[in-house]
């Protein structure tokens, strides 16, 4: 048997490289750390302890609470590696929850705040060079808050905690939005561009009418209008109502001059089918139109069929929300009508066929079969082989095509978002409705008439928050794709694999979530009937 020395050399020579002696030294070392645990649950309190909890609630707002933490967790010992308690986020539920019980929820709004503010990424544990942090804030943490919320009847706090998860990290009172997407004159249903707000000027292209625009952005500084329906020609009128004239009616025209950021002006002369105002001054508008200077498609420039260098197509106002077609107005002191060169053409063939028919009584018929021919293949030309002439090549418009797919997604995504966030508002308020109630029976002083009712209430109520809390899900999974799309616009590459890719990742996405959306609606109609419930209620009793 070796001897005592010689033993623990031979753990400290060859064998301590394989981790034996690291071993023993490991297990001394943790079962050191159980007994200062043990030690220090049994003689002073932990940062989770009720009697700090209870002093924490009293405070009034989330930085005075955050001291009173920090106090108690400098006092504390640290265990043998030099460690202590967090601010994990039980702690903070815990206390969210007795300040709900005692009515501060000053404190809860004030905690929420500061929590929204730290990242969620690692929401466990928040200390940092011995200063505690709030952790993250979580969907567990989000629901406490707003059910807290419609439990104190504060409905305008609970929508706007769904509000922030809207947001989904960004601060209120957002100076760097995204912008506002645009969608194509031609194309109604698919998006053109995102509209900065520090952009003025700029030229896009479309990847489904393969033509190029000009998109001006700015403050309108002057609006000047004249209504023009009662002075529109008769004949005009007349040949509108068969079906003869297919150009849209003109009801008013417009002088808007634009002011974009940059200090730059443009005035526009526009029509519209109706008498409404387009945009007044001071708001915010973009102008959608033919370029000046396109880029040449396959033959031609790439403007719109028909369209003029620098002719306004469409107005999109971002204050109002509204878009509103723009036309071509007469020339300035005339009124719209048939052109003028209609009547002299009709004049000159009705005369020319009078002068032929003494010649040979065949000629006017060949003469307008003719004409009809001329006319027909002109009319065919102008509709499918010009524009086709004047279309960018598939391959110029590639990068477009990706882009315009993920504006796509964004608008459906946003469309989504929006009908949730309503469904999820009106069960805040239905929520806080039934807590009313609650507090009503409670008030009568005799919960022994109205048990049935209070059962029903408590069912209704279980319900609702159950529906709620699935509908967080789904507004924060709309509101993490959105963010990832915005994302890729904005700092994608110009790469068209690189924006599909991220486009196929978001459909994937989406198809998970179709789950989560078809419980939401199992949920709707159960909501559907706690109405028939509540209808019950005012009813039989």
């Amino acid at each position: 048997m070796a001897h005592q020395s010689t033993w623990k050399r031979a753990w400290t020579g060859s064998k301590a490289k394989r981790g034996g002696w690291c071993w023993l030294e490991r297990c001394e070392r943790w079962q050191a750390k159980r007994r200062w645990r043990a030690w220090s649950a049994s003689a002073r309190p932990g940062v989770s302890d009720a009697a700090l909890v209870r002093s924490v609630v009293t405070c009034k707002d989330a930085d005075e609470a955050l001291a009173k933490l920090q106090s108690h967790w400098d006092a504390m010992e640290e265990d043998p590696e030099g460690e202590k308690p967090v601010l994990d986020e039980l702690l903070c539920a815990e206390i969210i929850e007795t300040a709900l019980q005692r009515g501060n929820h000053e404190l809860v709004l004030s905690m929420y705040a500061c929590m929204r503010t730290v990242s969620s990424i690692r929401p466990q544990a928040r200390c940092k060079n011995g200063v505690l942090q709030w952790p993250g804030c979580t969907l567990s943490t989000v629901e406490q808050v707003m059910k807290g919320m419609c439990r104190a009847l504060r409905v305008n706090d609970a929508i706007g905690v769904l509000n922030d998860v809207r947001r989904r990290g960004v601060p209120k009172g957002d100076e760097v939005p995204f912008g506002n997407i645009v969608r194509c004159p031609i194309c109604p249903k698919l998006p053109l561009a995102v509209v900065k707000p520090q952009e003025g000027c700029t030229k896009v292209s479309c990847s489904g009418c393969r033509h190029e625009y000009e998109l001006f952005s700015g403050d309108v500084v002057q609006v000047q209008s004249e209504v023009l329906g009662w002075q529109e020609n008769l004949l005009l009128k007349g040949a509108r109502m068969v079906g003869a004239w297919k150009d849209p009616h003109i009801e008013a025209i417009h002088e808007i001059v634009v002011k974009a950021p940059d200090a730059s002006a443009r005035s526009f002369r526009v029509a519209t089918a109706t008498a409404d105002v387009p945009a007044q001054e001071g708001q915010r508008v973009t102008c959608i139109g033919a370029p000046t200077n396109a880029r040449k498609g396959k033959l031609y420039a790439a403007r719109a069929p028909g369209k003029r260098a620098g002719e306004p197509m469409l107005l999109v106002n971002h204050d109002l929300g509204k878009e509103v077609e723009l036309l071509r107005p007469p020339p300035s002191g005339k009124t719209p009508g048939v052109p003028s060169w209609l009547m002299p053409v009709a004049l000159l063939a009705a005369g020319g066929d009078a002068a032929s028919s003494l010649i040979d009584p065949a000629l006017p018929l060949i003469t307008a079969g003719a004409t009809a021919a001329i006319v027909g293949s002109t009319v065919l030309g102008n509709a499918y082989l010009l524009p086709e002439l004047k279309r960018l090549p598939a391959g110029a418009v590639s990068v477009s095509a990706a882009r315009q797919q993920l504006l796509s997604q964004h608008n459906q995504l946003m469309g989504r978002l929006t009908e949730v966030t309503e469904v999820a508002s009106e069960d805040v308020r239905k929520l806080a409705r039934y807590w009313q109630l609650q507090n009503k029976i409670k008030a009568v002083g005799d919960p022994g008439a109205y048990n049935t009712r209070t059962s029903i209430l408590a069912s209704a109520r279980s319900g609702v928050e159950e529906r709620l809390s699935k509908l967080l899900q789904l507004l924060d999974s709309y509101a993490r794709l959105i963010n990832m799309i915005e994302i890729e616009v904005e700092l994608g590459d110009a790469s068209t694999a690189s924006i599909v890719s991220t486009a196929r990742g978001i459909e994937e996405e989406l198809l998970k979530l179709q789950e989560v959306e078809e419980l939401q609606e199992n949920m709707q109609v159960q909501a559907q009937a706690n109405d028939e419930l509540e209808r019950l209620l005012r009813s039989t009793y």
